[in-house]
Formats: C-alpha cells, structure tokens, sequence
C-alpha cells in the first residue's frame, strides 16, 4: 500500500510538472525561436546530467544511450515542433492538442491488432469535433495548432519507442535520458546560423525550470511512478496534465477558456480517458 501511494504521488507531481510546462514554454518561445530552445532545453538538461552521469552510482550502460538516442529522435521532433507551434497559439490549447498523442498511440496499438475499433472510432469523433471547438470558434485552428498536432505524433512516436525499449530503460535511466536528450545538439548548426537564437537572462531561467523540472525530474518521477502504478492507472493520472496546464496558463499568463473552448477541451479530455481504459 505504501509503494502504491507513493506511486500515485509520484505520478500527480509529474502530472502538475509537465502541466506547468507549456506556459514556461511559451514564455521561452516569445523570446527566441521555437528550435532554438528546443537547442537550449537539451544542451542544459544534459549539462545537468552530467554529473550524475560522471559521479553516479549507476553503470553507464551503451544499450540504453543507443535506446535512448533512437527515442530521442522522436522526443526532440515533438519538442521542437511544440515549441514552434507553440509561438503561434496559447498555452492551454497546445497542452490540450499535444494530450492527443494517446489517441495516436491508440491508433498505433489498433493497427497492430491490439485495440478495439469502437473505442477506436468514439475517441476520434470526440478529439476531433473537441479540437474544433476548442480553436476554430476562436480562430486558433492555424499553423500553430498544425505543428503541436504533428508533435503529438511525435510523442507518440517516444512513448511507443519507450515501451519497445522499457528493459533498457529501466537498467540504466541516466544512461537512457542522456541519449533521449543528445540529438537536441543537432540543432546547433541553425542556432549558430539563424539570428534570435540568444536567450535573454530570464528567457535561460525559463528553460533551466524546464530542462531540470520537466525533463529530469519528471522523468525521473514518471519511471518511479510506473514502478508501482498499473499503466491504465497511470494512463488516468496523466489526463490532469492539460488540465494544470490550463490552470497555471491562467494563473501565470492570463489566459481564459471560453465555454465552448472548454467544452471542446473536456471532449478532448473524455476521447483520451477512453482510449486509456
């Protein structure tokens, strides 16, 4: 009882982390580009890594850095094409399209014959119609929302690649974040080439919460979580993440849902609960 508690503890705090994310994200990209911070995320998550990497107990293990350089393939792509997109929307609305990538992993696990098509088909009528009203009303059915969109197919793509590969995972975590966070330094050559690529001192403050909060430690968190936690239960847990997102977007960015948008938002939310039972 006490590891299933703090399980669930482990998995509301990454929930509220990630949740906490999007407007610090769109702080960051008001300032420079969206591949430059992706650029900037990766290059002090990985200087934060470091150490633990160096001094740590753990091993390194070369398995889990190759496992994690081919997921971190998929997460740099959802990372930079959020970031992005997220220069041309708001915060709560790419928490929201960007919660879709569950519906993806769904269509994925339908293609490989291990889904069931009613639920299948009921989850895409209800984000689809629930992505309408959640920015067409308001105009935000644009290149923004586009980009976050693919991005959810990225994601998917990483929590996919995650489960193929959760043996390595679980051997060496540092060994296998190193990896996930390493192709961000290919973006170098466009951040030396492109101008507005230089963060502002508070811009950096931004992206030091978010590479040591919601990319160490909530990651940290969510493996410990799984640890203890069944995946349907975990699957629940995660549905608070658009949620918080709308509320610290509303409390540390101004920004209001309108009733129709939260209708689409709770469709959106009611299309992912149905295809994480």
């Amino acid at each position: 009882m006490r590891d299933r508690l703090k399980g669930l503890l482990a998995l509301l705090a990454t929930s509220l982390i990630w949740g906490s994310s999007f407007v610090f994200i769109k702080l960051s990209v008001s300032d420079i580009d969206g591949v430059a911070y992706t650029f900037y995320r990766s290059l002090i998550a990985l200087a934060l890594l470091t150490p633990a990497l160096l001094l740590g107990r753990s091993r390194f293990s070369k398995g889990s850095f190759r496992k994690g350089f081919v997921v971190g393939l998929s997460y740099v792509s959802g990372l930079a094409l959020q970031g992005v997109g997220t220069q041309f929307t708001t915060p709560s609305i790419s928490a929201f399209v960007t919660g879709l990538n569950t519906v993806f992993v769904y269509i994925y696990e339908f293609l490989r014959g291990t889904a069931d098509k009613l639920k299948l088909v009921a989850s895409l009528a209800l984000s689809t119609i629930g992505l309408y009203l959640l920015t067409e009303p308001a105009g935000e059915l644009g290149l923004g929302v586009v980009l976050v969109l693919i991005g959810a197919v990225a994601w998917a793509a990483e929590i996919v690649l995650v489960g193929v590969y959760s043996a390595e995972l679980t051997r060496s975590t540092i060994s296998f974040l190193y990896g996930l966070l390493l192709p961000g330094l290919l973006i170098t050559p466009y951040v030396a080439l492109h101008t507005k690529t230089l963060p502002s001192p508070s811009t950096l403050l931004y992206i030091l919460y978010l590479s040591l909060f919601c990319t160490i430690i909530a990651s940290v968190l969510q493996v410990v979580g799984q640890k203890y936690v069944p995946a349907y239960a975990a699957a629940t847990i995660y549905l608070l993440e658009p949620i918080s997102a709308a509320v610290f977007s509303a409390l540390l960015y101004g920004e209001r849902l309108s009733p129709i948008q939260v209708l689409g938002a709770s469709l959106i939310i009611l299309a992912i609960y149905i295809v994480s039972k």
